[in-house]
């Protein structure tokens, strides 16, 4: 009778223990940042099969989010250049728009995409928005722009890099 107890016990601890997040070592945490071009000082891999490889890595240690980031860098790296001349000027266009709720949809399409300094970069605009923007009246911020509410920015498949961040598109 107190064997089966122990048993079940021991099962729910083990799926417990399976389930549980796993936590980068600082090892990995730093190969993982150096990788990617998030690690000050560094640029990150170029070659999109190192990349995937890496992503294999960590995806067999279960690192799956980690994998699946490494997976995207790689995908960006192999985009045509005149894909990544679209996303360059959808990055552009994001950092001229004044209507956040737009530059937020393209930061978050981005991220989604692999492309986190770009989406940094919005999410860092965006929240200037707010204060630069509430001083001064629609139409006035329509004429500063150059556009209006409809044109700013679309946030659809190709918005996507700039070339100054470390997992730019080249």
């Amino acid at each position: 009778m107190l064997i089966p107890v122990v048993l079940g016990v021991a099962t729910i601890l083990a799926a417990l223990r399976a389930t549980r997040p796993k936590k980068l070592t600082p090892e990995q945490l730093a190969i993982y940042q150096g990788a990617l071009g998030e690690k000050p000082g560094t640029v990150g891999l170029a070659d999109p099969s190192a990349l995937r490889t890496l992503g294999r890595a960590f995806r067999e240690q279960g690192f799956k989010a980690q994998a699946l980031m490494l997976e995207k860098r790689a995908a960006l790296k192999e985009l045509p250049k005149e894909l990544k001349a679209e996303y360059r000027e959808a990055l552009r266009a994001g950092l001229t728009c004044l209507d956040k709720g737009k530059v937020l949809a393209l930061a978050k399409t981005f991220d989604e995409k692999g492309a986190t300094g770009s989406a940094d970069v919005l999410k860092k605009y965006a929240a200037t928005l707010d204060s630069a923007t509430s001083a001064i009246p629609k139409q006035k911020t329509e004429i500063a722009s150059g556009e209006d509410d409809e044109a700013c920015v679309d946030s659809g498949e190709d918005d996507d890099d700039d070339s100054d961040h470390p997992e730019a598109i080249e």
